[in-house]
């Protein structure tokens, strides 16, 4: 999927919204009024959506912020609380499932990456 840049999204938007604002007053010039009515309606429900799509971004900044916070209150209390080092001793135990007591059988040896892999830093 190709990602286009903000800049022609926001164009397309923009030009579709000029379009839609005009369509309807081009029906009504050329009484057209058959046509004009479901414009008329869609536009009128797209403009009602407008106070629940700026509520629901609000929600939606306030919930990031607070998250961030809260984030960083974690990490800090972690950080505090020695779990760091609790987790770096896990992480030297489990970081090689090969060595899994659990998971270890007759194919431990084909589970181990080859020396190519490891990560020499």
């Amino acid at each position: 999927m190709e990602l286009w840049p903000a800049s022609i999204t926001a164009g397309n938007v923009r030009f579709w919204q000029v379009i839609l604002r005009f369509i309807p007053a081009i029906l009504g010039a050329y009484a057209l009024d058959g046509l004009l009515a479901p414009v008329q309606g869609m536009i009128g429900k797209m403009l009602d959506m407008l106070p629940d799509v700026f509520a629901a971004a609000v929600i939606g900044f306030a919930g990031w912020r607070v998250a961030k916070v809260l984030r960083g209150l974690v990490v800090n209390l972690l950080a505090v609380s020695g779990a760091n080092e609790a987790n770096q001793k896990a992480g030297r135990l489990l970081s090689a499932p090969w060595q899994w007591p659990w998971r270890c059988r007759s194919d431990c040896a084909a589970a181990r990456p080859r020396a190519s892999s490891w990560n020499t830093g």
